[in-house]
């Protein structure tokens, strides 16, 4: 199984949100490969764009 993290500033929410999906994965008794986006966000406004985050799901979806 493969995560997607798309956090809003990458910079240091990288550091934060991977630990965090880890473990609740972990608690659920799964272990995902976690990703955490790029810097692509340049804030609070494309972080709630919604063509911006289809677009960045779009190009980052893995059909099995």
């Amino acid at each position: 199984m493969k995560v997607l993290v798309i956090p809003e500033d990458h910079t240091y929410d990288q550091y934060i949100l991977k630990p965090v999906i880890q473990k609740i994965f972990a608690d659920l008794g799964r272990t995902p490969k976690v990703e955490v986006l790029p810097d692509r966000l340049g804030g609070v406004d494309q972080a709630l764009d919604r063509d911006i985050i289809a677009g960045i799901v779009a190009e980052y979806r893995v059909l099995p």
